[in-house]
């Protein structure tokens, strides 16, 4: 009797044809990452740039409301003094240094009551432009929420909501009367003196109106400290990421105080509305410490991205534009 033999053959991959394809996934991984992560940075930007677009809206409704008025940028932070006038009004004189990555946070500010130059009548104010374009809980003097609104897509809102939380309520030094936003607001830059701006401050950055010209606001690029340990900066979008650094609990996680950071751009809006990108090649990056030294010692038209950069602000803290 023949006995019938059926060769019964296993279907399972070999341990070579598993590698096999182990090393093909691997390799089509290799190829797509970078050119999926370039994709959501760039989507980034997009939003970045939209997000810049609805502060023009905001600040355009704020001044047709306020007869063509305009805010100008935040000085409060650094010596600055409330006068009273013989009237018993109050106003407020402007410190010398200007912040314009910060907004005042103080409700109810006394009008301008005297046509001074000197008199500080209507800065940059979280809420008075609140109401066009709602950054911040309407009980924020209690809770401090603010919206995703004051802070890059690049960067973490979560990490901004704890940053303005410690400044304004856990710091020891807390009480601040601003938030620091990922936005810089340049107008009111003929107000400014000319030992806290660079040479080219009043040729791109808005006066008392807007212009089409004429930078409004951008995207924050921020040197801040004035020793090599204290030093660091704040960009939205750098080859290593975003970098917002600092000593505060709120920063915890989030600090990179790189020597040496490399931005590689910024949204930037203008008077007219107009929402652009401009480069920063990083063959002529942001300045290191040494370079910020030489810049604050002398009257320039910047230290980074060659022509047509400048800088406001004093030998502690400098935001570029």
């Amino acid at each position: 009797m023949r006995t019938n033999y059926v060769n019964k053959r296993s279907f399972g991959f070999t341990l070579i044809e598993l590698l096999v394809v182990i090393a093909i996934i691997a390799l089509l991984l290799s190829i797509l990452t970078p050119a999926l992560n370039a994709v959501k940075e760039r989507a980034k930007r997009i939003l970045c740039s939209n997000r810049l677009k609805q502060w023009g809206i905001a600040i355009h409704h704020y001044n047709a409301a306020n007869d063509d008025r305009m805010m100008a940028m935040n000085r409060r932070n650094r010596g600055a003094t409330n006068e009273i006038l013989p009237t018993g009004g109050i106003v407020h004189r402007w410190g010398g240094v200007p912040f314009p990555c910060y907004v005042s946070t103080i409700q109810n500010y006394p009008p301008n009551l005297e046509d001074d130059d000197d008199i500080q009548t209507d800065e940059w104010n979280a809420w008075r432009i609140n109401p066009y374009l709602e950054l911040m809980d309407k009980n924020y003097d209690e809770n401090g929420i603010v919206t995703a609104l004051v802070t890059c897509p690049n960067c973490s809102g979560d990490f901004m909501q704890d940053w303005i939380m410690y400044d304004n309520w856990i710091s020891p030094n807390g009480g601040f009367d601003f938030m620091e936003i990922a936005y810089c607001y340049w107008a009111g830059i003929q107000d400014v003196d000319e030992e806290y701006r660079s040479v080219n401050a009043t040729r791109y950055l808005t006066m008392d109106v807007p212009s089409p010209k004429r930078l409004l606001m951008s995207e924050i690029l921020w040197i801040t400290g004035d020793s090599p340990s204290g030093m660091g900066y704040r960009y939205n979008h750098g080859k290593q990421g975003w970098s917002w650094n600092g000593e505060a609990i709120g920063a915890v996680g989030h600090n990179d105080v790189s020597p040496f950071p490399q931005a590689t751009d910024r949204g930037q809006l203008f008077g007219d509305g107009r929402v652009t990108r401009k480069s920063i090649p990083l063959d002529e990056n942001l300045p290191t410490y040494p370079d910020l030294l030489e810049l604050i010692s002398r009257v320039n038209d910047g230290m980074w991205n060659g022509r047509d950069s400048g800088w406001v602000g004093d030998s502690q803290d400098m935001s570029f534009f």
